[in-house]
């Protein structure tokens, strides 16, 4: 009776450890070329392109300007020219006056009026601190023009303020013309003689 041999099962990985060194030696000696040329190539890459620019350091901390480099953009006395006191909201006496340019059919301006305007109302102009003020500056047509001018026609009856809460609430694409907006705004406003609001808006005394 013969002994049988037994079957040898060998994988992929079973294999000499001669062998599997000298695959180790193999895939070394390719890679080291390729990495010696990709060094080469960076140092001549390097030497030709320019420097990086160099970044500014930020200081940590900025010491606030003196009272004599605090200058405004614009003179406080020019945008205070001429601005009626109906459109002006707060103590003269305030310390800090905003003035805000608006155009009356403008999202931005409607936005800041429904926004942040109340809360800087609430907490500086009728503490003292602050006096809001508003100017026209209309540059979206006919319609923002038109409607200004009424603003500054329920300044003369005392309703500036109301009329100008009722344009910033409606929606932009309300429906109607501006001038029945306008009339819908003023008896939402409060203007009691609207005879007298209308006079105002065509005698054209408000067009400055």
């Amino acid at each position: 009776m013969t002994e049988s041999t037994p079957h040898l099962h060998t994988t992929r990985w079973d294999l000499p450890p001669g062998v599997l060194k000298l695959i180790a030696i193999s895939m070394l000696a390719g890679l080291l070329p390729g990495i010696a040329l990709g060094a080469g190539a960076g140092m001549a890459l390097a030497t030709r392109l320019p420097a990086a620019p160099q970044v500014a350091s930020v200081p940590t901390s900025v010491a606030p300007p003196t009272q004599g480099e605090l200058q405004p953009d614009v003179p406080v006395a020019l945008t205070l020219k001429d601005a009626p006191a109906f459109s002006r909201l707060g103590s003269d006496d305030a310390p800090v006056k905003l003035v805000i340019f608006e155009d009356p059919r403008c999202g931005y301006c409607k936005q800041l009026a429904n926004g942040a305007e109340k809360t800087l109302i609430e907490r500086y102009v009728k503490t003292g601190q602050m006096q809001l003020i508003t100017r026209s500056f209309d540059i979206l047509g006919p319609d923002s023009r038109m409607i200004s001018i009424a603003a500054a026609c329920a300044g003369k009856a005392g309703k500036y303020w109301e009329f100008r809460e009722q344009v910033f609430a409606e929606t932009q694409a309300a429906a109607g013309s501006a001038d029945a907006q306008i009339g819908a705004w003023a008896q939402t406003a409060g203007i009691a003689d609207m005879s007298a609001f209308r006079h105002c808006q065509e005698s054209g005394e408000m067009d400055a």
